[in-house]
């Protein structure tokens, strides 16, 4: 713990810690403790420092835990011997200090590159079981009669899992395709959480849904979060959606997209529906039809 963390606290540590150890008007535990942390720096200020404080202090307890940091820093057997520990120094004790210290970060180097080999082995085995586990479920939910699925697909959509949430998306996308019913009154507000997902198809894919699921609400959901989506998927299903419902209130929000090149096709179409439902000025619908191509025109029209 000494070597890891404390080798990393960057350069002038030690002094600040030699500074606090040195000084006779702090309490003795504040001292010591300076003192304990010396132990674990490998460098020539430090061991000067517990060797001088280890012969010449006269504070009670100073003495003892420069003694216990030099057998730290060092790995030297010395005990309470300071004309030993001189008489090591002189001999070659600085050399041999730096020698440990790369000996140490050679040592944590592997560690580090160990621990990170064991971490990325146990992400493959944890994936793999997550799709062992997707797959199992989207073997269950075919068996399963309307009810017991929407119990399950609500489940899932709050999975910690990013491919179980997909998959409840899935099977609600499903769903809506075939014509069933979507009973359950929780599943719209848990699809509304992710809206703010951390992975950008699933804010696409739940904007989406939430146009045919929450209507009455969508133009509130997608409103708060247009203005502030980097996303070009996810700002692209927001404006399908926001044209399916057109309003005046979003006409500043989508003429903003116009500028970008990934969203102007959606923006330009949503625009087209709001001037068509007489949600747009006049003025609009010319800068609208100035700005899309011809081709998003006659889609937007039809």
């Amino acid at each position: 713990v000494w070597i890891s963390l404390l080798d990393l606290a960057g350069p002038g540590m030690d002094a600040l810690l030699v500074e606090l150890a040195k000084d006779q008007a702090l309490a003795t535990e504040r001292r010591t403790s300076a003192i304990d942390l010396l132990g674990g720096f490998s460098t020539p200020l430090a061991a000067e420092t517990l060797m001088d404080l280890a012969e010449q202090d006269a504070t009670e307890g100073v003495r003892s835990a420069a003694f216990d940091a030099l057998r730290r820093l060092s790995g030297m057997p010395f005990g309470d011997r300071a004309d030993a520990w001189r008489a090591w120094w002189a001999a070659g004790g600085e050399e041999l200090l730096e020698s440990t210290c790369e000996q140490r970060a050679e040592t944590l180097a592997a560690r580090l590159e160990r621990a990170d080999r064991d971490h990325k082995t146990a992400r493959t085995l944890a994936d793999r079981a997550v799709e062992q586990l997707r797959v199992v479920h989207a073997e269950l939910l075919l068996g399963m009669d309307p009810a017991a699925r929407q119990e399950r697909i609500l489940r899932l959509l709050g999975s910690e899992f990013e491919s179980l949430r997909r998959l409840a998306i899935e099977q609600v996308e499903r769903m809506l395709r075939n014509g069933d019913r979507i009973d359950d009154p929780e599943i719209p507000a848990a699809i509304e959480t992710l809206l703010d997902d951390r992975v950008a198809a699933l804010r696409a894919k739940a904007t989406s849904l939430l146009g045919t699921l929450a209507a009455g609400r969508v133009v509130e959901l997608v409103s708060a979060r247009l203005p502030g989506e980097r996303e070009a998927t996810v700002a692209n299903a927001q404006l399908e959606v926001l044209g399916g419902v057109p309003t005046p209130e979003m006409i500043d929000a989508v003429v903003t997209r116009l500028d970008a090149a990934e969203t102007a096709d959606a923006a330009a179409r949503a625009l087209i529906r709001f001037h068509a439902a007489g949600a747009a000025p006049g003025p609009w619908g010319a800068k609208t039809a100035a700005a899309a191509p011809p081709s998003t025109i006659r889609k937007a029209r039809t």
